[in-house]
């Protein structure tokens, strides 16, 4: 289901979709599959916790999931656009992840 998720948000990107709502959305399927494996308390919890606990859930890198976070953060709490740099980047993150997933 992970998998599916990144690979979703993956294409999403490469399609042009809207950066800022696809990267929000992808942080919320991720939230929705933690909550599918019985870990709750999400919506208390900041954005940080829920990236520890995917890491730890999913075996992620945490390097590639704290820069996808930090996209997330931007995402949500700025309001400037996010540009072709920031999608290339969700892209980059989401790619790495994706291998951690696959190995």
């Amino acid at each position: 289901a992970a998998t599916v998720v990144v690979e979703e948000t993956i294409q999403e990107l490469e399609m042009g979709a809207d950066g800022r709502a696809t990267i929000i959305a992808c942080f919320q399927r991720f939230c929705r599959l933690l909550g599918a494996r019985g870990l709750s308390d999400q919506d208390a919890s900041t954005a940080r916790e829920i990236e520890g606990l995917a890491v730890r859930t999913f075996s992620l890198s945490r390097e590639a999931s704290a820069s996808l976070t930090s996209l997330f953060e931007e995402a949500r709490y700025s309001v400037h656009p996010l540009g072709e740099v920031d999608r290339d980047r969700a892209i980059e993150d989401l790619r790495r992840i994706q291998a951690a997933l696959e190995a």
